[in-house]
C-alpha cells in the first residue's frame, strides 16, 4: 500500500493504522462491525458453575480500558452480546459495570477455588487475552491461559461441555445482522458452542427463531439478553472495528458486515 502496489489493505492492526495515518497518499478507513468481542463462561464445570465466580469475573473486567489502551480507540464498549446493527439489539438491559471492589467481594464469597481455564488461539488478540487474565488477578482470581492452534482450540470448546474450558475468548459474527445468528448458537443447550442448560432460555430462543412477528421476536430477545446478563453466561466486552488502509484515489465506504464489492468502489485518475 505504501509503495503504491495496492489500492487497499485489509484487516490492519491499530499499529499499522498508525503507520498509514503518518504516510502520505494513503488513509485509514474503518467501520464498526457486527462482531462482539466477549468471553464465554462454562456454567457446567467448576469453578465457573458458581455464580459468584461468574459475577466476580464480570465485575473485574474493564472493557473501556481495553478499547482505549489496546485497541487504539477502534471499537466501542458493548452492553449486550449484540451490536446496534443486529435485529434484537436493545439498550434496556443493564450492562455489566467495572467494579473491582465488588469483584473482590464475589471472589471472597466463592472461597478457595481451582484456577480458571481460559482457552484461546493465536488468531485472537493475545494482548486482550492477557489483559483479561490481569483483570481477574486484580480481583483475586487465578486464570490459566492455554493457547492452541485453531483446529485444536475449536475441537476443545466444541467437545464435551462438562470438560470444556471454563472460559474462552471470541469475536462472534453471523453475517446475518440478526440476533438468531448470535444468541441461538451461543446459548441454546443443543448447540455445540453453548455452555449452559436452561430450558427457559431454550424456549425463548426457539420462539424467536420460529416467529415472523418482529414485536414478539424482540420481546423474546429482550428476555434472553436479561437472562444472559443475570446468570452471567457470557461477558460482552466491545464491538470490534475493521480497519483498512486505502489509496487516496479509492472511493469506498466500509460496512458493518465487512463485505467488499468492487461495484461499490471507484478510483480517481
Amino acid at each position: 500500500l505504501q509503495s503504491g502496489q495496492s489500492h487497499l489493505a485489509v484487516s490492519l492492526s491499530t499499529d499499522q493504522a498508525g503507520q498509514v495515518d503518518a504516510a502520505s497518499g494513503i488513509r485509514v478507513l474503518s467501520s464498526p462491525t457486527e462482531r462482539i468481542a466477549f468471553f464465554m463462561l462454562n456454567t457446567l464445570r467448576a469453578p465457573t458453575d458458581d455464580i459468584n465466580v461468574r459475577r466476580g469475573m464480570a465485575a473485574a473486567m474493564n472493557p473501556q480500558l481495553l478499547v482505549d489502551a489496546l485497541k487504539g480507540g477502534y471499537g466501542q464498549v458493548s452492553p449486550v452480546m449484540l451490536t446496534p446493527v443486529h435485529f434484537g439489539y436493545t439498550e434496556e438491559v443493564e450492562p455489566f459495570a467495572y467494579d473491582l471492589e465488588a469483584a473482590r467481594a464475589y471472589a471472597a464469597e466463592a472461597g478457595e477455588i481451582d484456577a480458571i481455564q481460559l482457552a484461546t488461539s493465536p488468531v485472537f488478540d493475545q494482548n486482550v487475552v492477557q489483559a483479561l487474565q490481569q483483570f481477574a488477578a486484580e480481583a483475586g482470581f487465578e486464570v490459566e491461559i492455554t493457547v492452541r492452534d485453531m483446529p485444536t482450540h475449536l475441537q476443545l470448546i466444541q467437545g464435551e461441555k462438562t470438560e470444556a474450558p471454563n472460559m474462552y475468548f471470541g469475536r462472534w459474527s453471523c453475517g446475518c445482522l440478526d440476533a438468531d445468528g448470535v444468541l441461538y448458537p451461543l446459548f441454546h443447550s443443543e448447540s455445540i458452542w453453548s455452555k449452559v442448560n436452561n430450558p427457559e432460555l431454550d424456549a425463548l430462543l426457539e420462539t424467536a427463531r420460529a416467529s415472523v412477528d418482529p414485536v414478539e421476536r424482540q420481546a423474546a430477545y429482550d428476555q434472553v439478553l436479561n437472562i444472559v446478563r443475570e446468570d452471567v453466561l457470557a461477558v460482552p466486552l466491545y464491538q470490534t472495528s475493521v480497519i483498512y488502509g486505502a489509496d487516496e484515489a479509492l472511493t469506498w465506504s466500509p460496512t458493518p458486515d465487512e463485505s467488499m464489492f468492487l461495484m461499490r468502489m471507484s478510483w480517481d485518475d
